[in-house]
């Protein structure tokens, strides 16, 4: 059970240890279009990535690249923008410039060695979920509209798992795609994520996974106890 983190999604953070074996979280600052770091007990340290470096527009997402150097989505920017682990300087848009991405939010890498980002747009074309290889180059749409994605993860058999944010509450899902990401169900549906929090009545789902050395990944056995260990009465 050590292995199992319960993450409640209110904000993006990484965590990474740097020389001395200090952690270090990363926190993205929508409001100023920055990135902040953090010490493990929650004490702030720096802007890390000044604000509007490289024209970051409303921070989403931070993942830490296999070469070690941050990627950063922002909302209001067509590419995944690219800076260094230590000092937070602006390295360029990593993603491919032959291909915009429209409101890009969450990332992942996939068991693949792929980068998987969700889009918010407006229409199903924008809003699939898009991949890109380990240099950047758009590798196309791997799954139809998936409007409001938000974390991706993958179970034991290389199926991934997204949930889309609730726009009001009870429409909050978690949809299941096969690995050449076709739809196979709504993994869990709006009437298990109904758990409301104070911010604006919007429904708010809690997502859990096992850390691997791959990445993170859905432990299905479990995922009913620990929904009902969670939320009693389900």
């Amino acid at each position: 059970m050590k292995n199992l983190k319960i993450l409640l999604v209110l904000c993006t953070f990484i965590i990474t240890a740097n020389a001395l074996s200090q952690i270090r979280y990363y926190a993205s600052n929508r409001v100023l279009n920055a990135v902040n770091t953090y010490q493990e007990d929650g004490t702030y340290i720096e802007e890390f990535i000044e604000k509007d470096a490289g024209g970051l527009s409303n921070p989403q997402d931070i993942i830490l690249h296999p070469n070690d150097f941050l990627l950063v989505t922002g909302m209001n920017n067509p590419q995944i923008k690219k800076f260094d682990t230590e000092t937070g300087e602006y390295l360029g848009d990593w993603s491919d410039s032959n291909f915009d991405l429209t409101r890009p939010s969450k990332m992942a890498i996939g068991p693949d060695d792929r980068i998987y980002v969700t889009q918010w747009g407006t229409t199903a074309e924008t809003s699939k979920i898009v991949y890109f290889d380990l240099e950047g180059n758009y590798l196309g749409a791997f799954t139809p509209s998936a409007p409001q994605g938000l974390g991706l993860v993958w179970d034991n058999q290389g199926n991934l798992h997204i949930s889309l944010f609730g726009i009001t509450p009870g429409s909050g899902t978690v949809r299941k795609y096969d690995t050449n990401g076709a739809f196979l169900e709504t993994f869990i549906d709006s009437a298990i994520l109904q758990v409301q929090l104070l911010f604006g009545g919007i429904t708010m789902a809690i997502c859990w996974y096992k850390i691997t050395p791959k990445g993170k990944y859905y432990d299905t056995a479990m995922l009913e106890t620990i929904l009902r260990t969670l939320l009693p009465g389900l």
